[in-house]
């Protein structure tokens, strides 16, 4: 078995150490996807040949703590990248909680793939003072949190010709959300396709209303302008503490 470690280097080509061999080779992304075993280089190690030989020998120490330990095993090596060592984990944590889920299908895809999905972004060139907040375990919170909803089932794609932004679905919905407030902008992520989950508009609707940030929104006039779960248990709604906590 060869594993191989990896950072991009430029857009859609990696520098990769191929730790079986002890061998430096760029390659096109498409072709490391294919690899049997690649793990990208993590924050923390400098994108360099000497980053990628330190990851590799600090890997195989972390890879042998967790399959020899008394509190939880975990065989990392039969996975052959880190997204799918980490979706066999969550289905280990979270068995039995989410086996019954429905499959997500190409019309859910296509809802969930034309909203933002990405980081925040807002740049003003110049030089200034910048600070980086963040929170201890905020992702694991998020996602063991009792205000975060996830559908269970399928959702069905209606068509509205008004919405109350107070009293939203699960889903997604085809809004025009417009902004020239600087303070806005800095907070809020802006889909090109104009498809917002519930939770962004609600967001964007207490930013307007209650800050007082200077936002338009718009409900797009269309046939299928919105996919819905639905509300609460009884729309086939669980909860983030439900499925991810023990």
């Amino acid at each position: 078995m060869e594993y191989t470690f990896y950072y991009e280097s430029t857009k859609n080509q990696a520098e990769t150490y191929n730790y079986t061999t002890s061998k430096f080779k760029t390659m096109l992304m498409y072709d490391v996807y294919k690899l049997d075993r690649h793990y990208f280089l993590p924050i923390g190690y400098k994108p360099t040949k000497e980053g990628l030989k330190k990851f590799a020998n600090d890997f195989f120490i972390a890879v042998k703590k967790l399959k020899d330990n008394d509190i939880f095993k975990f065989d990392y090596l039969k996975y052959r990248s880190h997204e799918s060592a980490s979706v066999e984990m969550y289905k280990k944590l979270c068995h039995g909680k989410f086996e019954l889920m429905d499959e997500i299908d190409s019309i859910e895809y296509e809802w969930i793939e034309s909203c933002n999905n990405a980081g925040l972004n807002y740049c003003s060139p110049g030089k200034y003072d910048c600070y980086g907040y963040d929170y201890s375990s905020q992702y694991p919170a998020i996602l063991a949190s009792e205000q975060f909803e996830i559908p269970t089932k399928k959702g069905t794609q209606k068509t509205i010709t008004n919405i109350d932004y107070k009293k939203l679905e699960v889903g997604f919905y085809k809004v025009k959300i417009t902004s020239n407030d600087i303070r806005f902008k800095k907070v809020f992520g802006f889909s090109k396709k104009n498809v917002y989950t519930h939770t962004s508009l609600m967001f964007a609707n207490m930013c307007k209303t209650k800050e007082g940030y200077n936002i338009d929104m718009e409900l797009v006039l269309e046939d299928n302008n919105c996919y819905i779960y639905g509300k609460n248990k009884d729309g086939n709604i669980t909860k983030g503490s439900i499925i991810c906590l023990n």
